[in-house]
This record gives structure tokens, sequence and C-alpha cells, in this order.
């Protein structure tokens, strides 16, 4: 098995075919250089689309982040290897698909994680979140009225917050939703601001928003019964 000098060798010269090898005779395929790189940071780096693939197929995390925050989809957007990123894209959303499959948040109701993170004094969401269950909490939130802006920019004990998790995983896209924002289409803006440019390119901000706001228009000009009030100011 190659040594850690010889893999970090390989990586300075860009050496593709020798960490190919190094890979298939058994190397750490989630082994972290002195940057908190690994094997996958370096390849989205170079643009190798089979390395990629063969780091995945012999299980290396898509879902780590270096020692700047980045995972290895930042690094392919970052140096601009659109295709080595839509494939870690995928990879992502079926790594955290296979953690939901496998774990069922306990939870049957948004308040009750609210509950929860007041109780333990952090982010109940953001732990959801990096355990990869988000897709169930959305669910919930599809049930119960949607999210409070609140919900999503709590912080972690990693600092992180909730959607910058979520844009991390590549997730954004999952909750542009208007269930979840009908309520209050004024804490998705609020939201959506505080997620880096870089996550938000790509997506329909203002068709969204401006979806939300029709929705909500309508909402008001429904014929009202009589004794029932009247629907809640702009």
């Amino acid at each position: 098995m190659a040594s850690a000098k010889q893999i970090d060798k390989a990586v300075a010269d860009r050496d593709i075919a020798a960490l190919g090898k190094y890979i298939d005779a058994g190397a750490d395929v989630n082994r972290r250089d002195a940057d908190g790189n690994t094997l996958l940071h370096h390849a989205a780096r170079f643009g190798a689309l089979e390395l990629v693939e063969n780091l995945v197929a012999k299980g290396a995390k898509t879902f780590t982040h270096n020692n700047d925050g980045e995972s290895p989809w930042d690094t392919a957007v970052i140096w601009g290897q659109d295709a080595v990123a839509a494939r870690l894209q995928d990879a992502l959303r079926a790594e955290m698909k296979a953690a939901a499959d496998i774990e069922k948040i306990s939870y049957t109701a948004l308040q009750q994680i609210r509950d929860a993170s007041a109780k333990n004094g952090a982010s109940e969401f953001h732990a959801l979140a990096s355990r990869g269950l988000f897709a169930q909490v959305i669910a919930l939130a599809e049930k119960d009225g949607g999210f409070c802006a609140a919900d999503l920019l709590e912080k972690g004990r990693d600092g992180t917050t909730v959607i910058l998790k979520l844009a991390q995983q590549g997730s954004l896209g999952s909750l542009l939703k208007p269930a979840l924002w009908s309520a209050r289409p004024n804490d998705f803006q609020n939201v959506w601001l505080n997620v880096p440019k870089n996550y938000r390119d790509g997506h329909d901000y203002d068709g969204f928003v401006s979806g939300l706001r029709q929705a909500k228009l309508q909402s008001y000009a429904k014929p009202k019964l009589p004794g029932l009030g009247r629907g809640p100011k702009l």
C-alpha cells in the first residue's frame, strides 16, 4: 500500500494515474492532508472525473469538508470543473438519501424539534441536517405550517447555520416548495439572503418568490365565510 508521502507527491505532481493505482491498491479514500483535503477534494480540483468515479465507488465521502469549510463539490465549483461538480452533486444526494433510509427521526412536529433545540442549547435542526436527515424535516414542515426563518438560521456547534449546511449538501432546491413558505414569504427571503451566492446560482429565486406572493394574494381574494373574520394583513 502506498505511503502518505507517496500519495502527497502524486497529488503535488497531479499524477492521476499513480493516484488511481494507489486507490486500487487499498489507499484510504477518506484520508485527509494537512489542509483537511481528501483525495476527492483533489480529484475535484483536477477535474479528474474517472478518479472521482473510482473514489466514490470505493466509499469516499462526499459530505466532508476541508479546513476552509469546502466540500469536494465546492472545490469542483470553485475550480470550474462542471462535469465533476455535477457528478459530485448526484453522489452527495445519494449519500444523504442513504443516510435518511437508514435512520428515521423520532419527531412528529416541527415544534418538537424547536423544543429540543431550546432544551439542548444547540440547534436540533442543524444536527439533523448534519446527519443527512433533513428531507424528513422538510416532510414534517410541509404538513406543519412551514418553516420560520429562525429554524434555518440557527447555528450548530461548528458555527455554521442550518441553511449553509443544506447548501453544502446541494439540498437548496428541496426548500423551494410553496408549502414551506406560503405562510411566511418574507422569512424565505431572509433565509435565502444568508446563502452564499455561489450556492444560490442556478436557482430561480425571483420566480419562486413571485409565485409565493401571487399565491398569497389569491388566498386573500377568496370569499370569506360570514363569521370567520378577515385574512392576515400583508
